[in-house]
């Protein structure tokens, strides 16, 4: 009798807090929920601070190169290539950034916007099983 009073107890418990855990879950989105103009800003702003870290990377990998190259400090091969393959790599980036233009870049942040609010609206956790 214990044990099924137990089990009965932990079952509603269980059902409980997953209400609950669906309903906070509910309210969160609500309050991060962004209105379009400001998803696009966020998203604006978070393109231009990538593109702000790639320049930084590039040019702390071809500092690291011009050290290398005059003998102030030098890499092994294995770094060497490794580095090499990152200015490489960050130079594309950027230049594939740089190169869209304004309605381009438009399209890109509406398409990353809807991507976001799709995301959003998923039910992760299936609360009905």
């Amino acid at each position: 009798m214990k044990f099924f009073t137990f089990a009965a107890f932990v079952a509603l418990l269980a059902v409980a807090s997953a209400n609950d855990v669906k309903e906070r879950i509910k309210q969160h989105r609500e309050s991060q929920k962004l209105d379009r103009e400001n998803l696009i800003k966020m998203l604006s702003n978070r393109h231009d601070r990538r593109m702000l870290k790639l320049g930084e990377l590039l040019s702390a990998r071809k500092k690291e190169i011009d050290d290398h190259n005059s003998g102030r400090r030098r890499l092994n091969s294995e770094d060497h290539a490794r580095v090499l393959r990152q200015v490489t790599n960050f130079q594309r980036k950027l230049d594939e950034m740089n190169s869209k233009d304004k309605e381009e870049h438009q399209r890109f942040l509406e398409h990353e916007a809807d991507a976001y609010d799709r995301m959003n609206s998923i039910d992760y956790i299936d609360f009905d099983k």
